[in-house]
């Protein structure tokens, strides 16, 4: 016979040993959530969410410069349009590996016509030569000035065969002619604009660089003037290289390439056997990608100074098949040249019908 107190002590216990199970299980669940929390928390902090100093690269864009070669990455740059350079201050630049072969090819006709001429009057006038292979683009006012001088007054009593070389030097110098930044110019300034004036030179005022602008004037006179002589090409070259035009912010419109094309062709068809051939179908070929490349900008979300594509669609693939077949003209018959080395790239793009931003006679202003 079991006692009335036995019987009351095992449910008692039984009470006991499931509070124990239930507080146990409570703390386990509470342990585990704790566990859990503590992984979500490490692997959102390691793995979903980025480094607070994360580096991050955009696009830099251009404004109020024709851009040199936009195949890459453009950037902002002061005077000439170039590819995309480290700025100052900044850690990790946004460079083009191809940039030195693109500013190669960019300044190679500029560059040709200085030796050129540092052979020719380099004996007569030394500060020739010192001047054009300068690092800094313009130097001292006064040396600069009557080298200028000595050139003009050479041009002006020059026999008729000997006045391109002499005009041509004038005009290289005249670029380096660095007038004081004075706006409206002061009386002094305005007496050496009449001067030079007088002398067939025009210095415009480009609000984008903040200086006097030579216009190139003794360029578009050899071109009007000597059209046949060797100087007379050289001027026909640089002319089209700025894309026959140097007005300050497009004021001729922003498509360069057209007139360009027109020029360049005509001047090939004219002058087949021209020692400046491979020079003019580089230029052409650049104008014809950017027509093709024009074509390609997206109607939405477009890069800041791209233009609606639908002005450039009409003549967009025969540009492409163009701008191929002198690219690949200059590949086959100097590839080793400047010119074969800058060409080989945009030629594989346009072959693969893609997109080589390129945007070297496209003028934009902001």
């Amino acid at each position: 016979m079991v006692k009335p107190s036995s019987m009351n002590e095992e449910p008692n216990a039984n009470r006991k040993i499931g509070s124990r199970l239930v507080v146990r299980i409570a703390i386990s669940a509470f342990i585990a959530c704790l566990i859990g929390l503590g992984t979500w928390k490490y692997w959102t902090r390691t793995y979903a969410t980025p480094p607070p100093n994360a580096l991050q690269t955009r696009r830099l864009v251009p404004r109020a410069a024709i851009r040199l070669d936009s195949a890459a990455a453009p950037q902002n740059p002061p005077q000439q349009p170039t590819p995309p350079q480290r700025h100052e201050g900044s850690p990790d630049p946004i460079r083009d590996p191809d940039y030195d072969t693109k500013l190669a090819c960019f300044e190679h006709p500029k560059s040709q016509v200085n030796q050129k001429l540092i052979a020719m009057l380099g004996a007569d006038y030394p500060r020739l030569s010192q001047i054009l292979k300068g690092d800094e683009p313009r130097q001292d006012l006064k040396i600069v000035r009557g080298l200028l001088d000595s050139l003009l007054e050479a041009a002006n009593t020059a026999r008729a065969e000997k006045k391109p070389p002499l005009l041509l030097a004038a005009d290289s110098i005249a670029e380096r002619l660095a007038l004081p930044s004075i706006v409206p110019p002061s009386p002094e300034l305005q007496r050496e604009l009449d001067t030079l004036a007088a002398q067939g030179l025009t210095f415009t005022w480009v609000e984008l660089d903040g200086a006097w602008s030579y216009q190139n004037n003794l360029l578009w006179r050899l071109w009007r003037e000597y059209p046949t002589s060797e100087e007379g090409e050289d001027a026909f070259v640089l002319l089209l290289r700025q894309g026959w035009d140097k007005s300050p912010c497009c004021n001729t419109g922003a498509d360069s390439f057209r007139t360009v094309i027109q020029h360049g062709e005509e001047f090939l068809s004219r002058r087949p056997k021209t020692v400046h051939r491979r020079d003019v179908l580089f230029l052409v070929a650049q104008a014809y990608e950017t027509w093709w490349s024009l074509s390609l900008v997206p109607e939405r979300d477009r890069e800041e100074g791209d233009p609606s594509p639908s002005a450039y669609r009409e003549g967009a693939l025969d540009a492409r098949v163009k701008a191929i077949a002198y690219y690949g003209e200059i590949v086959e018959a100097a590839p080793e040249s400047i010119e074969g080395n800058c060409s080989r790239k945009p030629l594989e793009l346009l072959k693969d019908n893609q997109d080589s931003h390129q945007r070297r006679f496209y003028c934009y202003c902001d």
